[in-house]
């Protein structure tokens, strides 16, 4: 409701918002006209992601880290997001992902992933967290840990 016209007042037509989601709020719907679109339930999120430049996930409520945020750092798409949804994770603001917590932060932010080379850095940063965090060596540590102190 806020940041996607925030960010188009400071910078008319260089931004698309795709919300994404199965139960889109009757007051958001309404809103999802020309830059803003509904897209619905995605059969296919990956082939969906793969298309997008930048990930906005507003993290506002819920508890640990978010899917929605890993799911785009992961791929490697510069993220934009609220720091409380990293639950504890390495991820560092402005160099791993962007970090906002106002309409106006948020707003900010995107307008700086106009940066092609802060998106480069971003994207590479946040893939190579990524990998060593969650790579298959690292879970499978985690999991012979958790057996052999059984």
């Amino acid at each position: 409701k806020k940041i996607a016209p925030a960010v188009a007042k400071k910078a008319p037509g260089k931004f698309i918002f795709h919300l994404v989601g199965k139960k889109l709020p009757p007051d958001l719907e309404r809103l999802c006209v020309g830059n803003i679109k509904a897209e619905g339930f995605i059969e296919s999120l990956a082939e969906f992601l793969n298309q997008m430049d930048i990930a906005l996930v507003p993290s506002l409520l819920g508890a640990g880290m978010q899917q929605k945020i890993f799911e785009p750092l992961a791929r490697g798409i510069p993220t934009v997001t609220s720091p409380r949804g990293l639950a504890g994770y390495p991820f560092r603001d402005k160099e791993h992902l962007l970090l906002a917590k106002t309409k106006d932060e948020f707003a900010e932010q995107i307008i700086r992933l106009q940066d092609v080379n802060l998106r480069r850095k971003l994207s590479a940063n946040a893939l190579t967290l990524c990998q060593q965090i969650f790579s298959r060596d690292k879970l499978d540590a985690i999991v012979q840990q958790g057996l052999n102190s059984l």
